[in-house]
């Protein structure tokens, strides 16, 4: 850089060159004459801007001036608290320039313009390489500095490029900057570029590609760079959106972002991709003010094709960071978007800090996306959200108007480009908690209308996939549902997973008379529990979710091996017509009552299980050990008996409660009167085989039980191969029993056994003064299998 002595040394070089010219013939000298006559080099004599080294300042009066600038920014030292004040009469393309700032030498000064100078910026790179967030980008009016925008037109494509800096770094000796309301704003407007010849859309990598850890911009996009006929797309090989790629630990962003370039897309090919921020670290936070949402037709996608990256409507990765949405009346996500991880209508992948608490007011948005993925069978979809990892609390709630909140698992057209995810669901595709029950979620007041056109194998109305140990409340929920058989996967109406799960559902509806869900693989209410619990209570409506008669569907549950299933008193249920057992694999719904039955046995549940304020369930025990006195006794003894508890994942790990080993001796207490009618008690052992009541005596003590075999909401068995007080037994011996009640059993395949004291017995077997009672009552209809009509086995 020429300093005002070096510029001096220049001039008089110069003048003694005239004089020696002017002595000399031009045709001794002509050489001298051709290269005076060089524009190249008349650039390189005169064209380099003037420095204040004092001041700092530097002038810029032309275009040349700023690239030779940006040359030597690099070449000299302590340029980085410079003010470059350009005082230029008009612009040109900067050719060469290369961006101001970089992570060895990051710029921490000032841009100044003069009154009257054009703030425009012709050039294919940012403005800034790295730059502090104290940089103040301001106009000379009269005797004060005024921040102002400022206009980028790309000259020349350069995908990876963004328009305005490449990274942000907190400028910590800025006192002042506590906060992004504090940081100065930055106003940056882009404007399509012509030649001269053309208008020419120039594709981009979003405005800032990274904020990093702790630094604070306030930013005002204005983005114009829209031809008649072709947008300005945005694409990185790096986390990408249309305001920033990454945001850092503890960063801030204020942005607010308008204009005329709409429906374009966005694209990385190594990171994730956001309709406006890409990545969020934790402690990050991003504060958006938009009228709509720009990109406004489903063909306008975010997308990411790199393995193990996220795609979102809003942000790609947020690894727990907070979003503020401000927007006039509710903001549409339209557009399509598409991840490899997973993808979400407004986040691929959200975490939520521990102990921390999120709520998200779905009221706020219109949701309407296609989803999908990349690569086949990979990552999850998500109306909301692709990922959702809890480490806290966290609630989704569409207000008291409700919500609908609509995806589909498709993509334009016929497009083979985009594939089905592995798992999708309405509202989340994975749902995740570290395995710590009281990081809990609430969903309630929304409409789901999730449809699975693509074909995903695992799918759920609300949640696809619950991983973890985890509580999930659901309260005043609809669920509209189409394409749910394709591909041979399986539906359920609230989470097709629930592994270890503990859900509490009411207030549900799945399928309407407008809008049947039928003939699916699958449960109305959760495909599988296996190891988990699921509570109900107020109205479980499933009259439209008719599933495929098949052992394998359920109408509320499918698979549940050591899972309990129960409903609060006062609960309604309206089931299908569908020839298909409420619970798949065995048993049926646990049902409690105020314990004022008219008809049908006592059963309260405070006198049977304990529902923990860490969201664990301790199962009671019988007043005597292993003595049925009551219907409540019974439960017990039931449950003990048929669910395995313990701390091992094969376990159900949210029930705390002594198992009854299969050789426990058992007994009525001394004339009692157990009336299972109205409770959903089956029996005491499962009625699938898979429990036996082995080498044991059960001691009926003159008492009596009265059976209800058939599923809750008035429908016969249909698949429940041992129907009985105990599916089988084993070397068992009865005595002073009597049996009463009724069994109602459509049989829908073979193999199918039914008899009051056990369905299939094996070993040595002994009846004392054991009989059934004469208005015991059996209907068998269709049945395809051996059975013995009113007899004891």
């Amino acid at each position: 850089m020429l300093n005002k002595r070096k510029r001096k040394l220049k001039r008089i070089i110069i003048s003694m060159l005239i004089v020696v010219i002017m002595v000399f013939t031009e045709a001794q000298f002509g050489w001298l004459s051709d290269v005076l006559n060089d524009d190249s080099i008349v650039r390189k004599v005169y064209a380099a801007p003037s420095y204040d080294s004092v001041s700092r300042v530097v002038t810029i009066e032309s275009a040349q001036d700023l690239v030779e600038y940006s040359a030597l920014y690099y070449s000299e030292d302590d340029h980085e608290n410079d003010t470059i004040f350009i005082n230029w009469t008009a612009t040109a393309a900067l050719t060469g320039f290369q961006s101001i700032g970089s992570d060895s030498k990051p710029f921490k000064g000032k841009i100044l313009f003069y009154s009257t100078a054009p703030k425009i910026f012709v050039t294919s790179v940012p403005i800034f390489g790295t730059v502090y967030d104290s940089v103040q980008i301001v106009q000379q009016i009269g005797a004060s500095e005024i921040a102002t925008d400022i206009t980028i037109e790309k000259s020349a494509m350069n995908e990876n490029e963004p328009l305005f800096a490449k990274v942000v770094k907190h400028d910590s000796a800025a006192t002042t900057i506590v906060s992004a309301d504090t940081a100065p704003g930055w106003y940056v407007n882009t404007a399509i570029y012509n030649d001269g010849q053309s208008d020419w859309a120039r594709s981009h990598a979003g405005f800032i590609e990274e904020i990093e850890d702790g630094a604070m911009v306030s930013i005002t996009i204005q983005d114009d760079a829209k031809t008649s006929d072709e947008n300005v797309e945005i694409k990185n090989d790096d986390d990408v959106g249309i305001i920033c790629g990454k945001l850092g630990v503890g960063s801030q962003l204020k942005a607010s972002y308008s204009g005329t370039n709409t429906d374009y897309s966005i694209e990385s090919s190594g990171g994730h991709a956001g309709g406006f921020v890409g990545s969020m670290a934790c402690g990050s936070s991003f504060d958006l003010t938009v009228a709509s949402n720009p990109q406004t037709v489903q063909a306008a996608f975010v997308k990411t094709t790199a393995s193990g990256k996220y795609a979102g409507g809003l942000v790609g990765y947020n690894a727990g960071g907070e979003v503020t949405l401000n927007t006039t009346g509710t903001y549409q996500v339209n557009q399509m978007i598409s991840g490899i991880a997973g993808e979400g209508g407004l986040y691929g992948y959200y975490e939520v800090p521990s102990g921390d608490t999120r709520s998200f007011d779905v009221s706020d948005y219109d949701i309407n996306c296609l989803l999908n993925s990349t690569t086949a069978a990979t990552g999850f979809a998500g109306g909301l959200f692709g990922v959702l990892k809890n480490n806290g609390t966290v609630s989704i709630d569409g207000g008291s108007g409700r919500t609908t909140i609509t995806s589909d698992l498709n993509t334009i057209g016929t497009d083979s480009t985009y594939k089905e995810s592995a798992k999708y669901g309405g509202i989340i595709g994975q749902y995740r908690t570290g395995n710590v029950l009281t990081n809990t979620i609430s969903i309630s007041n929304i409409d789901v209308d999730a449809n699975n056109t693509k074909g995903a194998a695992s799918y759920g109305g609300c949640i696809a996939d619950s991983a973890h140990l985890a509580y999930i409340e659901f309260d005043n929920i609809t669920v509209a549902s189409t394409g749910h058989g394709e591909s041979g996967g399986r539906f359920a109406g609230l989470i097709n997973s629930a592994k270890y799960s503990y859900v509490y559902a009411k207030n549900i509806t799945v399928g309407s008379s407008t809008d049947v869900i039928q003939e699916y693989n699958g449960a109305g209410l959760i495909d599988n529990l296996e190891n988990g619990v699921l509570r109900m209570s107020d109205s479980i409506t499933l009259t439209n979710g008719r599933p495929e008669s098949s052992a394998a569907n359920g109408q509320i549950v499918a698979f549940r091996d050591n899972a309990l299933i129960y409903a609060d008193a006062g609960w309604t249920f309206s089931r299908s017509n569908a020839s298909v057992d409420n619970v798949g694999s065995w048993g049926d719904v646990l049902v409690f009552n105020t314990g004022s039955q008219a008809s049908g046995g006592d059963l309260v549940k405070a006198n049977v299980l304990t529902e923990n304020a860490n969201h664990t369930i301790t199962i009671g025990n019988p007043t005597t050990a292993n003595v049925i006195a009551d219907e409540e006794d019974f439960a017990k003894i039931s449950i003990l008996s048929q669910i395995d508890i313990g701390s091992a994942t094969s376990q159900n790990r949210i029930l705390s409660g002594t198992s009854i080993a299969a050789g426990t001796a058992l007994s009525l207490s001394s004339a009692a009167s157990i009336d299972l009618r109205g409770t959903g008690l089956k029996g005491i052992t499962r009625d699938n085989g898979t429990t036996t009541y082995s080498g044991a005596t059960f001691a009926g003590n003159n008492g009596t039980v009265k059976l209800e075999v058939k599923n809750v909401g008035n429908k016969p068995i249909y698949f429940h191969k041992l129907n009985g007080l105990f599916g089988k037994v084993s070397g068992t011996t009865f005595s002073n029993l009597s049996m009463d009640g009724s069994m109602e059993i459509n049989a829908k395949q073979d193999g199918i056994y039914a008899g009051s004291f056990a369905a299939e017995a094996s070993g040595a077997l002994s009846l004392n003064s054991c009989n059934t009672a004469s208005v015991a009552s059996h209907s068998f209809l269709k049945l395809k299998t051996i059975f013995m009509l009113n007899r004891l086995i």
